[in-house]
């Protein structure tokens, strides 16, 4: 006996509808542009500011790091497409070419204020290095390091934290990323190297206090996790090594969870 198959999910009326209808149902269909995104390093950020001879440290937004946006509606049919191409110029979205036969994704800029950038651990020397060489090109005669950032957000991995010992170097970064007041640690090992979007983890997060100079649970009561941050952040060579560096600007430490765009 044959086992009858499931039926489509097809709605093969969907042209007989009101125009408004159908316009206001491609509308919806639309991609969330708002979403935070997480989006990995890539070094060249130093540039020389025109105004003044100063190197200044500029952040991967508007420069060459760009998020994906996934626009299916636009390679549907006519109808779909003239709305998802007037949502794409009405956002200023750039379209991207993707591998052979494939549709291209649409991109928007990094944004410093809502988005987080993703770092691994193994890079904060390279970081460091990279503004040590612009230091050297024949253009930096006379002038001086000017290090400023709007960045708000870093991320990196729970487990290459844990791998590499490193949660005492990330507080060299702050000396760049002077806005950052957020550390996203990824719980999740789903990064590929993509961009992705993220959700906050289920978890404790930990804030560095001035005084005095450790770091400290944000919420009160019991632990609601496995200690996850706590134990990144909770150790003498973490103390000792933020304590040295005398940071100033507010840093919370908090679990999150990367999703696939």
């Amino acid at each position: 006996m044959s086992i009858p198959s499931a039926p489509t999910a097809t709605f093969h009326l969907f042209p007989n509808l009101a125009a408004e209808l159908r316009n206001q149902i491609w509308q919806d269909a639309l991609p969330d542009t708002t979403t935070p995104a997480l989006v990995p390093w890539k070094p060249g950020f130093w540039y020389v500011r025109s105004a003044e001879p100063d190197i200044e440290w500029r952040p991967p937004h508007d420069l060459i790091i760009e998020v994906p946006i996934e626009i299916p509606m636009a390679f549907i049919n006519h109808e779909a497409r003239s709305i998802a191409l007037a949502y794409v110029r009405d956002l200023r979205l750039k379209p991207t070419a993707r591998g052979h036969d494939q549709n291209p994704v649409f991109t928007r800029p990094f944004e410093p204020l809502k988005d987080a950038l993703l770092m691994q651990p193994s890079e904060i020397e390279a970081i460091g290095w990279e503004a040590a060489k612009r230091l050297y090109q024949d253009d930096m005669e006379g002038a001086h390091l000017s290090a400023y950032s709007d960045l708000k957000s870093i991320a990196m991995s729970a487990t290459a934290l844990r791998r590499e010992n490193a949660m005492q170097y990330v507080v060299e970064l702050l000396d760049y990323y002077t806005a950052v007041d957020t550390l996203f640690v990824v719980v999740n090992d789903e990064l590929d190297g993509q961009a992705c979007a993220f959700e906050h983890a289920t978890g404790n997060a930990y804030e560095w206090t001035g005084n005095p100079q450790e770091f400290v649970r944000c919420t009160t009561g019991p632990p609601v996790d496995d200690g996850v941050v706590e134990s990144l952040v909770c150790t003498e060579q973490v103390r000792k090594a933020f304590s040295a560096f005398e940071i100033g600007q507010q840093l919370i430490v908090r679990p999150m969870r990367a999703i696939r765009i």
